[in-house]
């Protein structure tokens, strides 16, 4: 799956499970677990980024 794909997919699940949050006052049972499972993508996607950047500044 793609980067893209996944990081869309996962902040789709979190704007969900909080949009069950404000309309019931309570927190649905996925909303932990989705925002730990988008958490976890930004960090890999941050460690990406700053590879690519580190293996483009060691080739100059």
């Amino acid at each position: 799956m793609g980067v893209h794909r996944q990081v869309r997919g996962a902040a789709t699940n979190l704007n969900q499970a909080v949009t069950r949050l404000h309309s019931t006052g309570e927190p649905a049972g996925d909303l932990a677990a989705a925002a730990a499972y988008l958490a976890r993508i930004a960090a890999r996607v941050d460690e990406l980024v700053t590879a690519i950047a580190a293996a483009q500044t060691g080739r100059r």
